[in-house]
């Protein structure tokens, strides 16, 4: 898990336009070294940031292989992140981050069958789609299986392979 505490490294607790983001987002994938299975981008002590921020600052993140997870975001921030997320047509993951421990890791605004999916992986902490269908015999393995590879896609979930098998499971425990 890779922790970035955004307020820090932005300097600011007022984060606005895309330029910033831009400076943000540089500073950012230089330090990012190895690919970790979750970034956090901890938002503590941050009071606003804008959709163009936001965008510019983060959005690259959702085409690598992590899952984002933003902790710690007053309402006013998560709420705009929301709208930044839904404009880009992207998912996201809010949770709270005390120290090192990532806690309360849940999505927002998921369709039904999307959510229904995310907490059936949830339960199971570790699941292929012939768990799920062992599961819940009414959605095919194939269904699943898409299923399980869109909450991926969209950053939900990791992914696995060990063999022929592929093990999902929801990103920060």
């Amino acid at each position: 898990m890779t922790i970035h505490a955004i307020r820090s490294a932005a300097g600011s607790s007022v984060l606005a336009g895309g330029l910033g983001g831009d400076g943000l987002r540089r500073l950012l994938e230089t330090s990012a070294g190895a690919e970790q299975p979750v970034s956090v981008l901890d938002f503590k002590d941050v009071q606003l940031v804008t959709a163009s921020y936001f965008r510019a600052a983060f959005e690259w993140l959702w085409g690598r292989e992590t899952c984002p997870v933003i902790a710690n975001s007053v309402p006013d921030v998560r709420e705009e992140i929301e709208l930044a997320l839904k404009a880009l047509g992207l998912r996201g993951l809010f949770g709270v981050l005390r120290g090192s421990e990532l806690t309360d890791v849940q999505p927002a605004h998921l369709e039904p069958a999307e959510a229904a999916t995310y907490s059936k992986v949830h339960q199971l902490r570790r699941a292929t789609a012939g768990d799920l269908y062992r599961l819940d015999r009414r959605v095919q393995p194939t269904a699943w299986s898409n299923r399980l590879a869109l909450l991926y896609r969209q950053r939900l979930l990791q992914r696995e392979s060990v063999g022929r098998q592929v093990f999902y499971s929801v990103c920060g425990g």
